[in-house]
């Protein structure tokens, strides 16, 4: 992600507008949905930064129900990042993101001194 996501609300799916790898294009930049293009076992990491007096939680969802979740609530004026690694056995045609749980407050950032970020890569069968 290259920009801060303002305001982020609850269970808002995060995007990225940023690709560095994208084989077989499973991943959709603009919902950032990864379609699992065949089943196996998968890894999947993720991480976000939040700037002091901001609070969220983010989970990486599997066909809408929470695999995993990480939580951040920075103070003292401080930056905050945050991360996050899950395995998991993904079937072929689930869809897996990440979104925002409830009670978030403030900002999601990036830039060029860090980014929120997410990737996966697939194990074996």
């Amino acid at each position: 992600m290259s920009v801060p996501m303002k305001n982020v609300g609850e269970k808002h799916s995060l995007a990225f507008d940023v690709v560095m790898a994208n084989e077989g294009n499973a991943f959709h930049s603009s919902t950032g949905v990864f379609m699992v293009p065949e089943s196996g076992l998968y890894v999947f990491t993720w991480s976000f930064r939040l700037t002091s007096g901001s609070y969220h939680s983010v989970e990486l969802a599997v066909n809408g129900q929470s695999a995993g979740v990480i939580f951040s609530a920075p103070t003292g004026g401080a930056q905050s990042g945050t991360s996050a690694t899950i395995v998991i056995h993904a079937t072929k045609g689930d869809d897996i993101y990440l979104r925002t749980k409830e009670n978030n407050v403030g900002d999601i950032f990036s830039n060029g001194y860090g980014h929120t970020s997410f990737a996966g890569w697939k194990l074996f069968q």
